[in-house]
């Protein structure tokens, strides 16, 4: 009602809707669906779209096709957005990680065809991998496979992602494609320090079942089960003691002595 932007991303390119979608908070999210005017919106993190941007943001696929078939319009530019309102940097995007976004699966595969640099794909992965659209996350995958095993700037793989928002069908489908279960990113975190933070008892078995290490401590010496009893997930406990793989270490104590009890 006063104008704020559910559209703003973070530095981790997450928004309004990513925070609604983790926190599985549907009133939230029903309130912060886009009208038709909004859908027809510049998007408001871009300041500085190419014409394709603005079309793989909308979905028009007429005019994805127009602009593909000419010259004047570069797959490959990335936005210039401005900082946001505390002088951050905010995040480079591309037309295809607006397709991505957008999940649409046939502009998705004209862009493909374009053959789109590594770091665009990965950033469009990262992004379905957050949203949860197996449908595009496949495409991606069957068209460069070793996307899967390959880490953004802060050593965060797809499945990172994946654990962290819950969603069972693209963390199956990383597994697939080779993705490590046992991946630690910067900070010594894991996907499965991510699925039990949040509660998350299917991804937890999954990654458990796959050989993710119940024991292993983050950068600060928190495993897994402190993180789901800090946060009061007890489903998640549950799935940790009785999981495959080593006993589970209840005792465990991070670098202030402090254990999961």
């Amino acid at each position: 009602e006063r104008g704020a932007d559910a559209h703003l991303f973070n530095k981790n390119r997450q928004n309004a809707f990513d925070a609604a979608t983790l926190g599985r908070h549907t009133e939230c999210l029903r309130l912060l669906q886009p009208t038709d005017a909004d859908k027809q919106a510049k998007d408001p993190t871009a300041n500085k779209l190419t014409l394709l941007m603005e079309a793989c943001h909308k979905g028009d696929l007429q005019q994805v096709e127009k602009l593909l078939g000419g010259t004047s319009e570069d797959p490959d530019a990335e936005s210039e957005p401005l900082p946001d309102k505390k002088g951050k940097p905010q995040p480079k995007l591309t037309a295809l990680v607006f397709a991505a976004n957008q999940g649409d699966g046939t502009i998705v595969t004209k862009l493909l065809e374009r053959k789109p640099q590594e770091a665009q794909l990965l950033g469009a992965l990262m992004l379905v991998a957050r949203s949860g659209n197996v449908a595009v996350a496949q495409l991606l995958l069957t068209h460069s496979p070793g996307l899967a095993t390959i880490p953004d700037e802060k050593d965060n793989l797809a499945i990172h992602k994946a654990a962290q928002y819950g969603h069972d069908k693209v963390l199956n489908l990383l597994l697939q494609y080779e993705a490590d279960a046992r991946a630690a990113n910067t900070y010594e975190n894991t996907p499965l320090m991510f699925a039990t933070r949040f509660g998350h008892s299917s991804t937890t078995a999954i990654l458990l079942r796959n050989g993710a290490d119940k024991n292993r401590g983050d950068d600060k010496g928190w495993t897994p089960l402190m993180r789901a009893a800090a946060n009061g997930h007890t489903k998640v406990v549950v799935e940790l003691l009785k999981g495959s793989g080593d006993p589970l270490d209840v005792d465990a104590q991070d670098k202030a002595d402090t254990t999961a009890l």
